[in-house]
């Protein structure tokens, strides 16, 4: 005969009441209202995170909020509601608990501010609770070396100190761990332990207060706590593709020979004397032309005909240098810099193999990363009616 396990109802609290004091934007919302996500993807504000989460493991959620932030906040699902929260972080979890039916048994309480806590840690606190726990706590170890920031407040023993001056103000480590949410609890343990005034940073503070064991699970990185503006960067940082800060740009030109005789060759920056010269707008130098397409490119920036027009006069023989240079700049402006570009240039006359490495030299002065310059002749495969540049453009973030 099968048994059937009933499956208690749980219920989460999201706190998302705080100021954010120290995340330092006064005049802009605070941190629970910031967006996370990866920058070429959609994104969500730190507290959406938060909620899609414990939908995703509870019956029921209900979601603290500032007073005068209640216009902000919105959600469709039936099973959140949204309440004010109080001046003091137990005031918001003793109105959350208010709401809260007495039919649920186990309560979970998640701080906004913590908005890429893995469903796994959820899923290790509920199970300890259902295994029998009072109230469990994630952990993480903690890597950093820890020292006394007043090393006059440090206890002194023999072994740490000389004729009363501290040796060694550093504490072990070892003893110690970080504690994250989501905490979870027994429902009628944590309303007990609110049922005082006090306050704590945590709720596993109030419990054990009243001799209740702490159970504690494995927490993860990812529950980092957004306090500094730092602290965002590195959450963008994990949900960012791989390699998203990496972008590749191909550059193409081709000009015909000039019937111009007073057309100069000008190829990478340099101008070959007594050879004939190349038709365009500006001077024609293909080379420079293809790398800064490529730049353009791998920025996702309108292309060399759209920024620098043959159709404007101001471009009349202008120096593809300086085009390049102001392309580079436009790069740059949008978040990227350049790494390093590669360009090959086809033509059977002149030999630029003498001039290729000056020619990269300049090219990469006016780039501000390496470029390098090769050659390849039609090998009769046509007419030589022109000169062709292919160019490759490596950016970063």
């Amino acid at each position: 005969m099968t048994q059937n396990v009933r499956t208690p109802k749980i219920w989460t609290v999201i706190l998302a009441a705080g100021a954010g004091h120290r995340f330092g934007t006064p005049e802009e919302l605070p941190k629970q209202f910031q967006q996370l996500g990866d920058p070429n993807g959609a994104k969500q504000s730190v507290l959406d995170w938060a909620v899609t989460t414990a939908t995703g493991v509870s019956d029921g959620v209900v979601v603290t909020i500032a007073p005068d932030m209640r216009d902000v906040v919105g959600f469709d699902a039936t099973n959140i509601q949204i309440i004010d929260g109080g001046v003091l972080r137990s005031d918001s979890v003793r109105n959350a608990l208010a709401v809260i039916g007495d039919d649920v048994e186990l309560i979970l309480i998640h701080d906004a501010a913590r908005p890429l806590a893995t469903p796994d840690t959820y899923e290790r606190v509920i199970n300890a609770l259902k295994d029998g726990a009072d109230a469990v706590v994630p952990i993480v170890d903690i890597p950093d070396t820890l020292r006394h920031r007043h090393p006059q407040e440090a206890t002194i023993d023999k072994a740490t100190a000389h004729d009363g001056i501290i040796q060694d103000s550093t504490v072990d480590r070892s003893t110690l761990v970080a504690v994250q949410t989501p905490q979870g609890f027994r429902a009628n343990i944590i309303r007990e332990a609110h049922a005082s005034s006090d306050d704590a940073t945590d709720d596993a503070t109030l419990v054990e207060r009243l001799g209740y064991k702490i159970t504690m699970v494995d927490g993860d990185r990812l529950g980092t706590k957004v306090t500094h503006q730092s602290d965002l960067r590195f959450l963008n940082a994990q949900l960012a593709p791989a390699h998203a800060g990496i972008r590749i740009g191909h550059g193409y030109d081709s000009h015909a020979f000039s019937d111009d005789p007073s057309r100069k060759l000008i190829l990478g920056g340099v101008t070959f004397e007594s050879e004939r010269g190349l038709a365009g707008h500006s001077d024609a130098d293909v080379i420079a032309h293809a790398v800064t397409d490529a730049l353009l490119a791998a920025a996702n920036l309108p292309d060399i005909g759209q920024m620098f027009p043959d159709t404007d006069p101001v471009f009349k023989d202008a120096n593809s240098l300086e085009l390049l240079s102001q392309a580079t700049q436009a790069v740059e402006s949008v978040g990227w810099s350049p790494v390093n570009a590669s360009v090959t240039v086809v033509l059977d006359a002149p030999r630029i193999a003498p001039m290729r490495e000056k020619m990269s030299q300049i090219l990469s002065e006016a780039v501000g990363a390496p470029v390098t310059v090769t050659g390849k002749s039609t090998e009769g495969t046509g007419a030589a009616v022109g000169v062709t540049a292919h160019a490759v453009a490596l950016v970063t973030q």
